[in-house]
């Protein structure tokens, strides 16, 4: 019995640690944060269209609004596919085919005492102070994967069950799962597809303002959302005296464009 809770409780710590480390955006205890500069080019461009959104949420209402209806369906579209995945009848086909594409339904794997022990252990790594519920499943599925839904249902394949050798891996796992839920990494993913074509609209908006400044020997001077061209001091070739600067002029960025629907 003293072995079996030993056991438990150094599962739990070794899932809370690496879900700290695996989870985007934060930095584990013995793990730096990753220097700017040794992220990929790609990397580093998906957080600044992250800070511009994350931004653009908190100032524009109507973009907030946009993105808040947008995470309250796919939370509506999560929870229509748990419940489909869990009612499901492991005896029904799971494949469907649409011309040339075959579809897999996930069904839960038919054994009870499974379903317990993977629910008991991952209801022992979720937060005590977390305000989402949070729901552990095994699916009847050889290729081994886990994902977790917006709404706390996580589930585990049966393949990915099968390749684990110790309650310690099976809690890293859904640790790891747990942390894509508690930091909201769902609501990230729209926030993020919402404000993408706006900021490469605001991008392409300032090569164009730079293009023609530099034609017109002015620079371009960026006030929050507002993007301004100033005449830049030139030398006065005849009396070399500094010209005068001209007053701000363009107009305030627009954030008022639909972003196409990505689905993960």
């Amino acid at each position: 019995m003293f072995r079996l809770i030993c056991h438990s409780l150094c599962a739990v710590f070794i899932a809370i640690a690496f879900s700290v480390l695996a989870a985007p955006g934060t930095v584990g205890l013995s793990q730096p944060a990753q220097d700017p500069k040794k992220q990929s080019k790609q990397e580093r461009e998906y957080q600044k269209i992250k800070q511009f959104s994350e931004k653009l949420y908190a100032e524009d209402a109507l973009f907030r609004e946009e993105v808040d209806e947008s995470y309250r369906q796919k939370r509506r579209e999560h929870s229509e596919l748990a419940y489909f995945t869990n009612t499901r009848d492991s005896q029904d086909d799971q494949d469907t085919r649409t011309g040339d594409k075959l579809k897999v339904e996930d069904t839960l794997y038919d054994n009870p005492l499974v379903q317990d022990y993977v629910n008991r252990v991952g209801q022992l790594i979720v937060p005590k102070d977390s305000k989402k519920l949070y729901g552990f499943k095994v699916t009847l599925n050889p290729i081994p994967e886990a994902r977790a839904l917006s709404t706390g249902t996580i589930y585990i394949s049966s393949g990915l069950l099968s390749m684990i050798d110790n309650e310690a891996q099976l809690a890293y796992v859904l640790g790891h799962e747990v942390a894509h839920v508690e930091k909201d990494h769902w609501r990230e993913d729209v926030v993020v597809e919402r404000g993408i074509h706006r900021y490469y609209e605001k991008q392409e908006k300032k090569r164009r303002l730079k293009f023609l400044a530099s034609l017109r020997g002015e620079s371009v001077v960026e006030l929050g959302t507002s993007t301004r061209t100033v005449t830049s001091s030139r030398m006065d070739l005849n009396s070399g005296i500094s010209g005068e600067s001209s007053p701000p002029t363009g107009e305030p960025y627009s954030t008022r464009h639909p972003f196409d629907k990505v689905d993960r």
